[in-house]
């Protein structure tokens, strides 16, 4: 079904609300033409309207019934207005009356692994190439299905048939990346981990510095940069002792938070926030999340060791043991329910802190909270269970290690909590979503990075 080129040029280039008035225009004199019903709706959800979208394309539909462009924008609406019980049957039905309609297929596979249905995804996926064998996309995402069912090597194989068949594609190298980190290749991971970067982005460097590529550092300053969430860049602070002593200066930038308990880890490196600007002359640059695969290059085949690479200050520890000396009891075991509410799969790796009481055992208690900014009826609950909730004056990083480290034990979800616990050298259970991750070995419940990681739980 063709849209009018002046609306589609519309929606394309995000001017949602003109679009919106063209295809009203458009209604005004052609009613009940399916193609500006079509707009419209797209229009309209483009600017989250679900309900008027959905209106929109059912009277299309009322139009012609069997049109698969209507029936595909009637399931991915109900994906994005959080029907997915609903978008599923539509999605059957376009199938049914479209069996080879490569999208619908595609997208309906897609949605069922965002449901944690990874066995209908992977049926939905396999039977989309057998009759799509060129669907590069399809070969990826059923390449991650497989590997979220626990299927590695063969969802491996599947993101590599993705790579053959669109080798530009880069999604599909990240995609590989993840997975080969999974399976513990790290040889044959760090280097399509490059395609982190998304196609408009370039790796992050200093204005006019060049990018750090393995060269030899000796009489050079190296700035490492930070990137992705704070949790990334204390996993991958372990690599920084390798550059100490051959870089002539070595200076990290990093999120505020993370500032001074990464000065005081590492007193021979520079540690400034990401805000600030490097004065000194610089020679190179390098993201931190690079130094795996400079370093691969010379030898470095597995993870450093991560038995408490990292370690709060002295002042840190003092503030923590006076609080301590002032509680009714010391406490034993950590919680951390929550993570960063803007990251994009936080609904799907966070709990509830009534949910987390019920992990507790007898020898954990007295516990602790460590959940940054906990909401008033949380702390309601925690005042209720008797759990302190130290949280206020928990203002960076190094406070908060300085208190996990008092700690015998934390449960945490998949957050910035567990990397700091592991970095510590503090005994953790992580609390993982139904996919994983590649820090954490589902299937072995252990984690390669950090020895630690005395459990790992499917969240329910």
């Amino acid at each position: 079904m063709l849209i009018d080129p002046a609306g589609k040029a519309l929606l394309q280039t995000g001017q949602t609300s003109a679009a919106e008035q063209f295809f009203h225009q458009r209604l005004l004199t052609d009613p009940t033409n399916p193609a500006h019903l079509l707009g419209l709706a797209l229009a309209l959800e483009a600017r989250q309207r679900f309900h008027e979208a959905r209106v929109a394309i059912e009277y299309a539909l009322e139009q012609d019934a069997n049109d698969p462009t209507l029936l595909t924008c009637r399931a991915n609406l109900l994906a994005d207005c959080k029907a997915p019980h609903d978008a599923i049957a539509a999605y059957i039905d376009l199938l049914n009356r479209h069996p080879d309609h490569l999208a619908g297929a595609h997208n309906l596979g897609a949605l069922l692994y965002r449901l944690g249905h990874f066995s209908e995804a992977i049926h939905v996926h396999r039977d989309t190439v057998r009759r799509h064998p060129r669907a590069d996309s399809t070969w990826c995402d059923l390449g991650q299905a497989l590997v979220a069912a626990g299927q590695i090597d063969a969802g491996i194989a599947a993101i590599q048939q993705a790579m053959r068949l669109a080798p530009q594609q880069r999604l599909h190298r990240f995609a590989a990346a993840l997975a080969l980190l999974r399976a513990e290749r790290w040889a044959e991971a760090w280097p399509l981990y490059e395609a982190r970067w998304r196609d408009d982005e370039q790796p992050r460097t200093l204005p006019g510095r060049p990018l750090w590529q393995g060269q030899s550092l000796a009489g050079k300053h190296l700035v490492v940069l930070p990137e992705q969430g704070l949790g990334d860049n204390l996993l991958f602070a372990r690599y920084l002792p390798a550059l100490i002593d051959e870089a002539r200066q070595l200076t990290l930038l990093v999120p505020k938070p993370l500032q001074a308990l990464l000065q005081a880890s590492f007193p021979a490196i520079h540690v400034c926030s990401s805000t600030d600007t490097v004065s000194s002359p610089v020679d190179y640059a390098c993201p931190i999340g690079s130094l795996p695969l400079h370093l691969l290059r010379r030898g470095w085949l597995t993870p450093p060791a991560s038995d408490g690479y990292l370690q709060p200050s002295a002042a840190a520890h003092a503030k923590v043991e006076h609080w301590l000396s002032e509680q009714a009891h010391r406490p034993r075991c950590g919680l951390i329910w929550r993570g960063n509410p803007q990251h994009p799969q936080d609904a799907l790796r966070s709990t509830t802190v009534d949910r987390l009481f019920c992990q507790l055992e007898a020898t954990d208690r007295p516990a602790i909270s460590l959940q940054h900014a906990a909401t008033p009826d949380e702390r309601h609950t925690l005042a209720t269970q008797q759990v302190p909730d130290p949280s206020p004056w928990l203002s960076n990083f190094d406070l908060a290690a300085a208190l996990t480290v008092n700690l015998q034990k934390l449960l945490t979800v998949d957050t910035a909590g567990a990397n700091l616990a592991g970095a510590l050298g503090i005994p953790f259970c992580l609390y993982s979503r139904k996919e994983g991750e590649w820090r954490w070995n589902l299937a072995e419940r252990r984690s390669p990075w950090y020895k630690t990681c005395i459990d790992i739980r499917i969240l329910t």
